[in-house]
C-alpha cells in the first residue's frame, strides 16, 4: 500500500512539473535592442521618461515574456553594432533605410509610421534699402542638416548630386536642431515627431521661429531583427497586432501628446 501511495504521489508530482512546464514561457528569451537619442521615441540614456519605442517593448514583453536590455549609441554605432551580431533589435526601421546594409535584417510586422520633413529657420526681418539696394547674390548652396547613418529619400540625391544642397551630418536630429539655432545649417531633415516633441516644449516666440515643411516622406516603422533571432519574429508580430487592436500603442503615442 505504502509503495502504491508512493506512486501516485510520485505522479502527481509528476503532472504538476508538466503542467508548470507546459504553462511557462519555455520560449522566452533575452534580446538587446540598440537604442539612439530621438525624444519621444528615445530618451537619453539617463533619463527616467521611458520614451515610445521602450515603452512598446514592455508591452510587448507582457505578451511574449521576453526580456529586452537597452544598449545605447549614435545611429551609425548601432547600425555597426547590429551587423556584428552584437544587438538583436533595431526598433523603428524600415527594411528601405537598411537594405544595403551587410547584415539587412528580418523585420516585423509595421508598428507605426515615420514621417520625414524639412525644418528651417524664418529669416530675419529686414526693411528693404530703396536708396542703397543689396546686389543679387549668386545662389548658394543650402547647407543642409543629416543624422549620419539614416537613409533619405531618393529625391534629395539629386540635391546633393546637382550641389543644389550640401550635406552637413550629426549624431543626431537633436543635434541639428541645435546646429539650426547657432545658423550653423540652412534647414534639417528631421522626423516630424521629434521636432513636434521639441517644439511643444518652447515658448511660442521660440516656436514660431521654425518653419516646417509639409512631409517629405512618410514610410512604415517595424522591428528590425537579427537573422539569429529570427524564430521570435512570429511572437513578435502576434504581440503588436494585439497591441494595435488594443489601442496600446496609439495610447503610447498620445501620452506624448504625438498621435501615430
Amino acid at each position: 500500500m505504502r509503495k502504491i501511495r508512493g506512486r501516485k504521489q510520485f505522479l502527481r508530482i509528476a503532472l504538476l512539473m508538466i503542467a508548470t512546464l507546459l504553462m511557462s514561457p519555455v520560449w522566452a528569451e533575452t534580446f538587446i535592442v540598440g537604442l539612439y537619442e530621438a525624444p519621444p521615441l528615445v530618451f537619453n540614456k539617463s533619463s527616467i521618461v521611458l520614451g515610445i519605442y521602450k515603452q512598446i517593448f514592455i508591452e510587448i514583453s507582457k505578451l511574449t515574456s521576453d526580456t529586452f536590455v537597452f544598449d545605447y549609441g549614435m545611429a551609425t554605432q548601432i547600425v555597426d553594432r547590429f551587423n556584428q551580431g552584437k544587438i538583436d533589435i533595431e526598433p523603428g526601421i524600415n527594411p528601405l533605410w537598411r537594405h544595403a546594409e551587410a547584415v539587412p535584417g528580418l523585420y516585423s510586422v509595421p508598428f507605426a509610421k515615420s514621417t520625414s520633413i524639412m525644418v528651417s529657420m524664418k529669416p530675419p526681418v529686414t526693411k528693404p534699402s530703396i536708396k542703397h539696394p543689396k546686389p543679387v547674390k549668386k545662389m548658394k548652396s543650402l547647407k543642409t542638416g543629416l543624422v549620419k547613418g539614416y537613409q533619405y529619400p531618393a529625391p534629395f540625391q539629386l540635391n546633393f548630386q546637382n550641389k543644389t544642397w550640401l550635406p552637413i551630418f550629426a549624431s543626431s536630429e537633436l543635434k541639428l536642431i541645435g546646429l539650426l539655432q547657432h545658423k550653423k545649417i540652412d534647414q534639417a531633415v528631421i522626423d516630424q515627431l521629434v521636432i513636434e516633441f521639441f517644439l511643444r516644449a518652447q515658448k511660442k516666440s521660440v516656436a514660431d521661429t521654425y518653419v516646417l515643411s509639409e512631409p517629405v516622406e512618410t514610410q512604415n516603422v517595424m522591428i528590425r531583427v537579427h537573422p539569429d533571432k529570427a524564430s521570435a519574429i512570429p511572437r513578435f508580430n502576434e504581440a503588436i497586432k494585439k497591441l494595435i487592436e488594443a489601442g496600446t500603442i496609439e495610447k503610447i503615442y498620445n501620452h506624448y501628446g504625438l498621435a501615430d
